[in-house]
């Protein structure tokens, strides 16, 4: 007997609906476990990234100021001042640096001494969250000529303590005029509960007081 090929062709093995559901819902697990994995690994690689970018911005201040602090004379007035502050019971406090032009201002365009203060500035008039960054003004100007570097973002408080070599004691203030404070300890805290980074800097020019 002769089969006709229409009869041949509606005997094909083929798949069912329930098949092709079941193949598109595995795809469909496979593309979700896929990307699931691939966001995992974006989020891991770039929230390194984003530390290791906080660490180096943090790391080129403290290098900045240990430079500024190693250049200080043993002998003058009013090179280093320190003040402790607070601002909604947070440390807000400040260093102030007797700089000349070029690095100890971020620039090679000014002429003559400049006081640099390293502060804290509000974002706002009502933010918690603060620019860590320098205030330059002519050491013989006033404050109206003042103005604002920030340097880091989003910082919610600053801490300054100074060794005391006579005293052999932590101050948080330096009004001496003459001395120079062993060495410098920086804290910075991202919110406030944890520090962020700290770092101790020395002051060569303490040594050479003694």
């Amino acid at each position: 007997m002769r089969i006709s090929s229409s009869a041949s062709n509606s005997r094909r093995p083929a798949f069912t609906l329930l098949e092709v559901m079941i193949a598109v819902f595995i795809v469909m697990l496979l593309a979700i476990s896929l990307f699931r994995f691939l966001q995992v690994n974006l989020d891991a690689i770039a929230t390194t990234t984003d530390s290791m970018l906080e660490e180096e911005k943090y790391g080129a201040l403290f290098r900045y100021l240990q430079g500024q602090l190693s250049d200080i004379p043993p002998r003058g007035q009013g090179l280093l001042l320190g003040k402790a502050g607070r601002f909604r019971d947070l440390d807000a406090d400040e260093m102030q640096l007797l700089c000349r032009a070029g690095p100890g201002l971020l620039t090679t365009a000014a002429g003559g001494e400049y006081k640099t203060t390293l502060m804290l500035r509000p974002q706002s008039e009502t933010s918690r969250i603060y620019d860590l960054g320098l205030r330059r003004s002519p050491a013989d100007g006033n404050d109206k000529e003042a103005h604002f570097i920030p340097l880091i973002r989003d910082v919610a408080a600053l801490r300054i303590r100074y060794w005391h070599p006579q005293l052999n004691a932590a101050v948080d203030n330096w009004n001496d005029q003459n001395t120079r404070p062993s060495f410098v300890k920086i804290t910075i805290w991202k919110n406030k509960d944890t520090p962020l980074t700290e770092a101790v800097l020395p002051i060569p020019a303490a040594q050479v007081q003694q």
